[in-house]
């Protein structure tokens, strides 16, 4: 036995500064006070709750005055409401509301944690002053409180507290840094976001770039969001020597001493931000412009005097700031340019503004001025950089005898030969790039018809045989199959399965096939997954189906065509492709999965389980200085020709529910603020088929490191889920589902026209016109009613649903719900008869219940219970055929709507039935029978049974009628109907008997009950078995200790 004192209140510091506190008891009139630092807890010993307590703050040296008192505890939340915010002014009376989290400490005899928090600190780290308002939602934007207080000059960060008057998340914050304008309206809600914040100077001829970062605080911390203010870009020199630079024709020149490093705040207004370097002295010109957004790594060459340094420029991304890191490039130059032919070449890079394929014709003086022209001697090399990086088109030329030839010098392969003119008449020089380490070679070499790839085209040669440019054509190679290594598999499942032993979820690939190649020619590596599923395995699950292909049917031809995944990898280009998919998830799902996962949700797990990380750090890194970037280059360098990533399309749904599979351990919410809540968030916790598109990625002859590489791809896509998330709450539930409506209502348009015109143009039957109007018009009427009884299904559910949460009736609540999620109507008169039923239960369930919860609220309260289960019958009485009203309009209109879908061919179920495992925890082979006979259970008289454990089931007549056994009764079930004809709990059982057709059940007195026949032997003896063995392990349960 273990014996735990806990103090009644413990305060908790969560605020980056140290506070005086305050708390009053009104009940005794007493006055306690404690000196409290940052992160720190005080425990009080000599207050009680249950008291009417008052707490105020003082917070040392931040220029605050001391807070209104807030009510944390009272003899009865219904007489004074306990108050969530403790509100300090300001010397001008701008006002601040902190929060106080009130939770009750596990295992502690009611002693409670309050704890005092900022909603947001941010952190000052662009150098520059800032100032910042707050506008709420619907409201116009005022400037917050504490911002005119003196500023320590130590190299400390000093966190401003921000907050709102009222949580929104529809609420915006707007900023001013330096001598900037203030900002447009900002959202500090996405945690985990960065943001690139553009403000116009005062004067507007410049803008400044301000980083932005949303992160949640660690640890203890966790209900702080860290807002962090830093510059955008950040340059640092790491030569021997001093570097200036400017942007592009600007007459503002910044120095960079060696070693150091600067922000770069103020830039002028334009879509690209570029720069120039210089080193310093009279006469040393400027480099050539690069971009400082594209991340990544760029050359720029330098001069001083006739020598040309190349600098090579680090640009880092690093959370909300792009570094940019100046080093001197040793010896390894980008490139090399090998000429081993007999002839000279002269080399510069292409303007893609001008002719690229053709002899020089005479240009313009600008650009003969900026074109740097090289010549390279026959059996010369000489190492290269881009004169100008700035350019997004990056191809060089080569000249020769006046004729011009554009390369990718990008592109690693042979390329086509270039023939240029001669006094003998035509030579011909062929064109080879190759990688060494990280420099790329361009060979330049004789043309020898017999070693290349290439041959003159000939005037019998198709254009279809190959390239034709400049009079050659790829040579047909046969390419020979040296070996193939091939493993198909029929399929692969993967049960998931919780500590209490219950399947979440399955996963299933149907038809893997791997496949590696290696030929002549080059070497193939293909994955293909014909079928992916997910299945929600929960009993109660409104959503069965976790994540499925959206519009892949399930028959072999079309997953033949379209399978759910593919990726294929080759020396010559790499594919990737994933169908259109559906994830959808409801609530009593995610806590499971959280569960399991053992994730630390604010307000849900132990509050006296603390981790290292929340014990011993800080709200926030008091150091100013901004880290340095982690470097990304690798040692190893990969190579891809084309690379690319087809578009991908992800519909989102979500549910609210109340907790089925995971016991609801939140303190119960007994003021009327938080019951109302429930109700309204139950109605607008929906999402439905929430659209999240993904651009397709694409890069051709990019050679890069594997860090790099994985940080491109998480960049594109991570930037595009964060400008689609608006599309979710577009597709509420309570909205109708608008984005849905749009689509169904767009695709039915598109038939309407695409069906008469497909039958003008493909056809010259003229039936085949009014056969494609038949069909346009048909889709037409079909996709609208779809949408339209789509969105008017989802208003209605939603509505009922949010009424349901407030019958006060947790059994009714389940029992709809699962009703709901079992006989979800498939056409019309289906939802008619549903939808009946539903509206007659709902009347019945308030009658019944107007009588039955006084009687069970005085055997669980007493007399007071009589009080409070009439008051529940009451209400239960007036909401519930309110919610049956809607049930009924959500069923019909339903009904409707898949009425439309009835005859397509895209019916997805779960792929096996969860599986079932026994009280003694004992993880078995999968069992159809077995998981069948849970699932009936479960499904019983809609779902009365529910939390009954399965045993055994045994026929009776086929399949269509079973006797049914649990760990707490006996039953006689029709399958068909999920009906029971009878069943005798434990209690009411003195004994079984074995007879030769069938097992007799005999009642307390001896009173012969139930005759359950089975004639054959062995299931009669099995059977038999397993209720003797639930008998006695239900006495032994029962019986009293000694």
């Amino acid at each position: 036995m273990a014996i735990r004192l806990s103090a009644p209140i413990e305060i908790e510091n969560l605020l980056p500064y140290d506070f005086n506190f305050r708390i009053v008891d009104k009940d005794i009139g007493q006055d306690f006070g404690n000196f409290l630092r940052k992160s720190g807890t005080s425990p009080l010993h000599v207050v009680e709750i249950g008291h009417l307590l008052l707490l105020n703050i003082d917070i040392q040296d931040s220029g605050y005055r001391p807070s209104e008192f807030s009510i944390i505890s009272t003899h009865n939340p219904e007489d004074y409401s306990l108050d969530e915010t403790l509100i300090l002014a300001d010397p001008d009376g701008s006002k601040l509301n902190l929060r106080i989290n009130n939770v009750e400490i596990p295992d502690s005899g009611g002693a409670h944690k309050f704890s005092i928090y900022s909603p947001y600190a941010m952190i000052n780290k662009t150098g520059l002053d800032m100032a910042f308002k707050s506008k709420p939602f619907l409201q116009s934007a005022k400037v917050t409180a504490g911002q005119n207080f003196p500023k320590r000059s130590d190299n400390e960060v000093q966190p401003y507290m921000f907050s709102y008057p009222k949580q929104d998340n529809r609420n915006r914050a707007l900023i001013k840094v330096g001598g900037s304008e203030w900002s447009k309206p900002l959202s500090l809600e996405a945690v985990g976001s960065f943001q690139d914040v553009t403000i116009p100077s005062e004067t507007r001829t410049e803008e400044i770039h301000i980083g932005v970062s949303v992160q949640a605080g660690k640890g203890k911390y966790k209900f702080t969001k860290i807002i962090t203010f830093t510059p955008r870009f950040i340059l640092k020199n790491n030569l021997n020597e001093d570097i200036q630079f400017r942007e592009p024709g600007s007459t503002s020149i910044t120095s960079l001493k060696a070693g150091q490093r600067a922000p770069l705040h103020f830039l002028r207004q334009g879509p690209e931000k570029q720069l120039t370097v210089q080193f310093p002295g009279l006469n040393n010109p400027w480099s050539a412009e690069f971009n400082i957004q594209e991340v990544g790594k760029v050359h720029v060459k330098v001069e001083r005097g006739h020598v040309s340094t190349l600098l090579r420029v680090d640009i880092l991304l690093e959370e909300a700031t792009i570094f940019l890191i100046f080093n001197k490039e040793e010896g390894i130059w980008p490139y090399r340019i090998d000429n081993e032919s007999d002839v000279d070449v002269i080399i510069f890079q292409a303007d893609p503004t001008s002719d690229q394929d053709y002899p020089v014709s005479s240009g313009t003086a600008t650009q003969a001025k900026r074109t740097k022209k090289y010549k390279l001697a026959a059996g010369e090399s000489m190492p290269y950089s881009w004169d100008y990086p700035a350019m997004k088109v990056k191809l060089l030329k080569l000249q020769i005898n006046g004729r011009e030839r554009t390369i990718n010098i990008q592109e690693i392969g042979n390329q086509v030969p270039f023939s240029f003119p001669t006094a003998a008449g035509n030579g011909v020089l062929a064109i080879d790039v190759i990688a060494e380490g990280p420099t790329q070679v361009l060979k330049l070499l004789n043309y020898k018809q017999s070693e290349s790839m290439f041959r003159p085209r000939t005037s019998t040669s198709s254009l279809k045989e190959g390239s034709i440019r400049d009079g050659f054509e790829t040579i047909d190679v046969e390419s020979v199959i040296n070996f193939t290594f091939e493993i198909k598999l029929a399929g692969i499942g993967v049960s998931v399965i919780n500590r209490r032993m219950q399947e979440l979820s399955y996963a299933f690939l149907r038809e893997l096939d791997l496949k590696f190649t290696d030929s002549t020619m080059y070497q193939s590596i293909r994955a293909v997954v014909k079928w992916l599923q997910i299945d929600n395995q929960l009993y109660g699950t409104m959503f069965p189906l976790l994540l499925y292909p959206t519009v892949v049917p399930k028959d072999t031809k079309e997953q033949d065509a379209h399978p759910t995944f593919h990726i294929a990898l080759d020396r010559v280009k790499d594919d990737l492709l994933l169908q259109e998919m559906t994830f959808e998830i409801d609530e009593d799902f995610l806590f499971a999965v959280l569960d399991f996962a053992k994730f630390d949700v604010p307000g849900w797990t132990n509050q006296t389980t603390r981790c290292a990380i929340g014990n011993n750090t800080l709200l926030i890194d008091e150091n100013i200085e901004i880290p340095e970037p982690k470097a990304i280059e690798g040692d190893t360098k990969l190579y891809f020709e084309v690379f690319s990533i087809q578009p991908a399309k992800l519909n989102i749904s979500f549910v609210r529910t109340e907790r089925v599979n995971v016991a609801d351990e939140r303190t119960s919410a007994s003021t009327p603020i938080m019951f109302f809540f429930n109700i309204l968030t139950m109605a607008l916790g929906n999402i439905n088929d929430a659209p999240i598109k993904l651009n397709a990625l694409a890069m051709e002859n990019v050679l890069v490191s594997g860090p790099e590489f994985l940080g491109r791809i998480q960049r594109h896509y991570g930037e595009q889920f964060l400008y689609q998330v608006h599309k979710i709450l577009g597709s509420a539930d309570f909205l109708g589902n608008p984005v849905g409506l749009f689509n169904n209502l767009s695709t039915g348009v598109v038939e309407l026209f695409y069906e008469p015109y497909h039958g003008i143009i493909m056809s010259d039957r003229p039936q085949d016109l009014g056969i494609g109007i038949a069909r346009g018009v048909g889709g037409f009427v079909k996709n609208t009613v779809f949408g339209f009884s789509d969105s008017f299904a989802k208003v209605t559910g939603s509505i009922g649903k949010g009424l349901s949460a407030a019958t006060l009736d947790k059994a009714y609540q389940d029992r709809r719900r699962l009703n709901m999620a079992r006989n979800k109507p498939k056409h019309a008169i289906y939802g008619v008869t549903q939808g009946v039923n539903s509206f007659g239960n709902s009347i019945a369930s308030g009658v019944v219940g107007l009588v039955k919860r006084p009687i069970e609220g005085v055997e669980k309260e007493g007399i007071g219970g009589l009080f409070s289960g009439l008051g529940k019958g009451v209400v239960g009485l007036v909401t519930k055929p309110v919610v049956g009203v809607f049930d009924l309009a959500s069923n019909v209109t339903e009904g409707i709507r898949n009425t439309t879908t009835v005859f397509d061919a895209n019916d997805i179920d779960r792929v096996r039935l969860p599986r079932y495992v026994g009280r003694d925890g004992i993880l078995r082979p999968y069992a159809q029978r077995e998981a069948l006979g849970q699932r009936w259970l479960k499904d019983l008289n809609n779902g009365k049974y529910f939390t009954d454990d399965y045993i055994a089931h045994c026929s009776v007549q086929d399949d269509e009628v079973v006797a049914m056994l649990t760990y707490n009764r006996i039953m006689l079930v029709r399958t068909k109907r999920l009906t029971v004809d009878w069943e005798e709990p434990f209690p009411e059982i003195q004994t079984i008997k074995q007879e030769p057709n069938g097992i007799v059940i005999y009642l307390r007195g001896g009173i012969p009950g139930p005759f359950i026949p089975i004639t054959e032997k062995s299931s009669r003896e099995w059977f038999f078995k397993k209720i003797e063995e639930a008998v006695n392990k239900f006495n032994a349960d029962k019986k009293p200790l000694d």
